[in-house]
């Protein structure tokens, strides 16, 4: 599929976000449902919101002084020798020619599929570029009344558009985005993401949607924290994790001590964050247990919403909605929120990723900042298969 996209114009650990990105989606569509059901106008209540939302722009950056070598990745890289699947040779039944020829899907906004890109981005104050912690792509299906959900791992090692006048090479698929913002600010880092998915994977994208780490911490300072039983490696985990937050707010002089001790522990925004992202709590650790932690968080956070009042509802909204970015204008989001809102009852959610299990291999590489550990993909075709099953409205493979 050619790249359709909405532009034509020329020291601490790190985890693994999409946790956090799903658990802030799931309480913006909970308290949407909450308020538009106690009112009877959701959405009146969500259009007198749209003020709210930060629009992504073109800027020119001022590049002088800004050290771009650490994320150009390798020029001279090659793809990866692909695995073809098994052809099973099967003597079928002649059938009947198709009488019409198939038709595409019929995307966007209006139409039976949309795609969303909902982009959890970790800006910190110590780092110089923004970056997407989290890529997931929402596909909802009108006529199933189904939402897709795919995650597309960030630690993949993937081949970057060259870019309004600049060559970019192989790195991981998160440093497209960071290399966006960096020449051309949000409207550029949403651009290159769009270009990228579209040429590896087939992606069509309609709309960027941006959320910063701040949602998911006022959602959990809403709801006063959330209890956790911590054990074992967790809890040594955590612990250690404790240490250094301690460790910082004292050097800081600020009083925001934190008590991690094994049993049930209430944990504050950070930890929370730092819980629900967690990948490595010990070398067994699997992407079943971290489900189960963000379940337990999400969990928590759903139920603890229906005990705050309507003001302090609209309080926690009014947050979430200052911090989003995306690259549609006030009116394309009222016709967004008049098509979508009625598909917002009811909706069966499925989680896909990509690459898929199966496909892709962890490998050391040498990539300009040095040595690092990437996701090599060494099924592009099974993979982009893959997503064009699921634009055309179908559910993908759980295998």
């Amino acid at each position: 599929m050619a790249y359709q996209g909405r532009y034509n114009s020329g020291g601490k650990r790190r985890s693994g976000g999409s946790g956090a990105w799903k658990i802030v989606l799931a309480v913006v569509l909970t308290i949407v449902i909450m308020l538009g059901l106690m009112a009877g106008m959701a959405w009146w209540y969500l259009n007198s919101k749209i003020g709210r939302v930060q629009q992504a722009r073109f800027e020119e950056k001022d590049t002088a002084g800004q050290d771009f070598s650490s994320l150009i990745g390798n020029l001279d890289e090659t793809a990866p020798p692909q695995d073809s699947d098994p052809v099973v040779q099967e003597t079928q039944p002649p059938t009947e020619p198709p009488t019409e020829a198939p038709t595409e899907p019929d995307y966007g906004v209006t139409g039976k599929i949309v795609n969303i890109l909902v982009i959890g981005q970790d800006n910190r104050e110590d780092e110089q570029h923004k970056l997407a912690d989290c890529i997931m792509l929402l596909t909802l299906n009108k006529q199933t009344n189904t939402v897709v959900m795919t995650s597309f791992l960030r630690d993949s090692y993937i081949d970057l558009p060259n870019y309004r006048g600049h060559t970019c090479g192989w790195n991981r698929i998160n440093t497209a985005y960071a290399l966006g913002y960096g020449w051309l600010g949000d409207a550029g880092a949403m651009e290159m993401l769009n270009i990228t998915l579209a040429n590896n994977y087939g992606v069509n994208v309609d709309c960027n949607v941006e959320f910063s780490f701040d949602s998911f911490k006022a959602i959990i300072n809403a709801i006063g924290g959330v209890e956790v039983e911590l054990h074992g490696d967790e809890l040594a985990y955590m612990l250690d994790w404790a240490d250094q937050y301690n460790e910082h707010y004292e050097y800081m002089e600020q009083d925001k001590h934190v008590d991690i001790h094994e049993g049930v522990c209430l944990l504050n925004d950070d930890l929370a964050l730092e819980y629900a992202r967690a990948r490595h709590v010990n070398n067994a650790d699997s992407d079943m247990n971290r489900v189960k932690r963000q379940q337990i968080i999400l969990s928590q956070a759903l139920s603890k919403l229906t005990k705050l009042s309507p003001l302090e509802l609209d309080s926690l909204i009014n947050q979430i909605l200052g911090q989003i970015i995306t690259d549609l204008s006030e009116e394309e989001i009222k016709t967004y929120l008049t098509e979508l809102t009625p598909y917002l009852f009811g909706l069966t959610l499925v989680s896909n990723q990509i690459p898929a299990d199966g496909t892709y291999k962890g490998e050391i590489k040498d990539l300009p900042d040095g040595p690092s550990a990437v996701l090599v993909n060494y099924n592009f075709e099974k993979n982009k298969k893959i997503m064009a099953a699921v634009q055309a409205g179908e559910l993908p493979p759980t295998e």
